[in-house]
Order: C-alpha cells, then sequence, then structure tokens
C-alpha cells in the first residue's frame, strides 16, 4: 500500500478532521505493534533494545522525503 500526498491534505468537512490517521498510517502502526510485540516476548534487554532501533533507523530511512 503507498502513501498518497493528497492523504496528508486536509479536506474542508468536519468529518475529514475526525479521522487521525490514514489507512496507509494505521496500517503501518499495526504490524509496528505487532513486530514490538514478538520482540518483546523473543528478546530481552539490550538484545531487544538494538533489534528495535536497528527496526527504526531502517524504517526511518526507507521512509521517501518530499
Amino acid at each position: 500500500m503507498r502513501q498518497r500526498k493528497d492523504d496528508f491534505k486536509p479536506r474542508n468537512d468536519d468529518a475529514s478532521f475526525e479521522r487521525v490517521h490514514t489507512v496507509p498510517c494505521a496500517a503501518t502502526v499495526e504490524v509496528l505493534e505487532r513486530v514490538r510485540a514478538v520482540v518483546s516476548v523473543q528478546l530481552t534487554g539490550k538484545n531487544a533494545e538494538a533489534f528495535l532501533i536497528e527496526l527504526g533507523v531502517g524504517f526511518h530511512s526507507s521512509v521517501p522525503k518530499p
């Protein structure tokens, strides 16, 4: 699923302001929450921290810059 440029543009109706997250954003958060849950069961301490840091850095660097 790709993020569209117009996903960030609020519409002028009241209903659009009720939606806090875009569909791609919500899907990404769901996947990251699942990963975090698995990591918290399978890894501990510095291993969990190192894995999550690498995941975050990789994720951040993969996001296209405007």
